[in-house]
């Protein structure tokens, strides 16, 4: 099941309002957004093959490695509708593949590993 990207980022934006206000306040200059498929160029720096799947990147400098005086372009996480619609038999089992994809990434923000993470 495919839903249209304003649908997509629609159901973000409600993940997002839903995240618990000891996360989403020290969600720090992060942008979230959703693109179609990950590129080949995102493919390659996370080592993986056009057969494995990426639901969702986060590009940036983690908040346990931010010195005094940080300052950069916001980091960025980037949730592949396509890759989380694949499969999906409902909006709901959507919007919980966004949840799970979203906090994941989330989670590399705060500084958490993929060992650490679900």
């Amino acid at each position: 099941m495919l839903v249209s990207r304003e649908a997509f980022d629609e159901m973000i934006a409600r993940e997002l309002d839903a995240l618990p206000p000891e996360f989403a306040g020290k969600m720090e200059n992060v942008e979230v957004a959703s693109e179609d498929w990950p590129s080949e160029e995102e493919m390659r720096a996370m080592g993986l093959s056009r057969e494995e799947v990426l639901a969702g990147l986060y590009v940036g400098v983690p908040l346990d490695r931010r010195r005094t005086g940080y300052s950069s372009l916001p980091d960025r996480i980037t949730l592949y509708r396509a890759v989380i619609c694949a499969g999906a038999r409902s909006r709901t089992e959507i919007r919980r593949r966004i949840r799970e994809t979203l906090l994941h990434e989330i989670g590399h923000h705060f500084g958490l590993g993929e060992e650490d993470l679900p």
